[in-house]
């Protein structure tokens, strides 16, 4: 039984990947109940981030932010620390895309203390740092972290990680280098093949942004693509909070694609 609930954890987080949502949860919830009757604390917090991510996803802001905060008390408890910084930096994440920027900070600020040596722990903790820093309109602190997350990502093989780093980095450096920046939205494009999940619909909406101003044709062809991601995410289940800023750029003077 510990095998199964393994294997429905990890199938849910391909289907989070995918943007199957509503599937997600379910197989989280089901690795959740198997493994509460085991009784493993270290596995329930560590499936308890990955439920609470897909929670947030939903729209469930209740639902992800108590599972999230559980989790972070039974990894506590059964002295992973690693776990506690992964579900530390999955809750900053959470309460960021939330606008609750200064709880996010201060969740983030907590996590720095936890000694985590997992390298995936420790991509997403400089990925989540990047955005922060891109929140607060700081793209040379942005550009260091995305690259520290881009270096972990690459050593264990995270082509999501990987690419959430290539489009922070290019937002970093498009108002610089539009050229560079296209290359690495190209390449998160490229790290993405295959996928229909919401960090596809981020570097589109990015390529969005980048292209704009000198070629609003490309511009709003990358926009409409994820429009039509967020399209499907939504119909499996999805509440995403880049809908509001692709909706705003299709609403300016953006002649469609192939017009003269």
């Amino acid at each position: 039984r510990r095998g199964l609930a393994t294997v429905l954890n990890n199938m849910g987080v391909v289907n989070l990947t995918r943007g199957d949502v509503g599937l997600a949860i379910e197989r989280f919830e089901e690795a959740l109940r198997i493994r509460r009757e085991i009784g493993d604390r270290a596995r329930i917090g560590n499936a308890l981030s990955n439920y609470a991510e897909a929670r947030a996803l939903a729209g469930d802001v209740d639902a992800a932010d108590a599972a999230y905060r559980e989790a972070v008390d039974l990894l506590r408890d059964a002295g992973e620390a690693s776990g506690v910084k992964s579900a530390l930096t999955g809750r900053a994440r959470f309460l960021r895309r939330r606008g609750e920027f200064g709880p996010a900070e201060e969740t983030l600020a907590e996590a720095v203390a936890m000694e985590g040596r997992d390298p995936a722990v420790r991509a997403a903790f400089h990925l989540e740092a990047a955005e922060q820093h891109a929140v607060r309109g700081e793209p040379e602190a942005v550009g260091r972290a995305a690259e520290q997350g881009l270096e972990l990502s690459g050593e264990i093989g995270d082509l999501l990680g990987r690419a959430q780093a290539c489009r922070l980095l290019a937002g970093a450096r498009g108002g610089a280098d539009r050229e560079d920046a296209s290359r690495l939205l190209e390449e998160a494009e490229e790290l993405l093949s295959g996928t229909s999940g919401p960090e596809l619909a981020r570097v589109l909406l990015e390529r969005g942004i980048l292209h704009l101003d000198h070629d609003p044709r490309a511009a709003r062809e990358a926009l409409m693509r994820a429009r039509g991601l967020l399209d499907a995410m939504e119909a499996r289940g999805a509440v995403l909070p880049e809908r509001e800023s692709v909706e705003r750029l299709l609403s300016a003077e953006v002649p469609e694609p192939g017009a003269d």
